[in-house]
């Protein structure tokens, strides 16, 4: 079974501008949208959550309704950061798969459900960048989308000063959607400490 939690609860502080940029229209359509409408239509996903700020579940519900899709789909609250929303999400997915009622075993199982974890702000996600996730975390369990960095990248300390230059084929920038066995991602928040960006 494979369920997509799309991430749309942040603020949106880097993008600057007044409104969040997954909540921006972008050619008639709101980014969140538009980066969820390949899991909506992806026949392998079985159920989509979207996660969003509180003040925005009941707007976020109406247009999904207007989607004309029987696909189970779940609108949440999202936390306080990115970690916390994609916390509900999971929790989400959870009802979901309950409801749905096809998956035998526990989450722990080695059956346990697929979950896409992608971001609303990412607007350009195609079908086959996704198919291709789903692929590689049957075979290993989890995987993720990456390009490779081609900048030269320098690590400094807080004096601004270079202290090295990573060889950059060892680098990569990593985007989503990241994809993963649902007990990995759940056991891995449980040893999360500290400040966690990215899945």
């Amino acid at each position: 079974m494979v369920f997509a939690v799309i991430v749309s609860a942040g603020k949106g502080k880097r993008f600057g501008g007044k409104v969040p940029k997954q909540l921006v229209e972008l050619e008639g359509m709101p980014v969140w949208l538009r980066a969820a409408r390949p899991f909506i239509e992806l026949d392998a996903v079985k159920g989509v959550v979207v996660v969003v700020p509180g003040n925005r579940v009941a707007s976020v519900r109406k247009i999904l309704r207007r989607q004309g899709t029987r696909k189970p789909m779940k609108v949440v609250t999202g936390g306080k950061e990115r970690p916390d929303s994609v916390k509900e999400g999971l929790k989400a997915v959870r009802t979901l798969n309950r409801a749905l009622g096809k998956m035998k075993g526990s989450w722990r199982d080695p059956g346990d459900p697929v979950v896409l974890i992608h971001d609303g702000a990412r607007p350009l996600v195609t079908k086959v960048l996704i198919e291709g996730g789903l692929a590689a975390a049957r075979e290993t369990g989890a995987a993720v989308a990456a390009i490779p960095v081609t900048d030269t990248i320098k690590s400094a300390g807080e004096d601004r000063i270079v202290h090295q230059t990573p060889p950059r084929q060892n680098l990569w920038a990593v985007q989503t959607p990241q994809v993963f066995r649902a007990g990995i991602i759940l056991k891995a928040y449980q040893k999360a400490k500290g400040e966690v960006t990215d899945d």
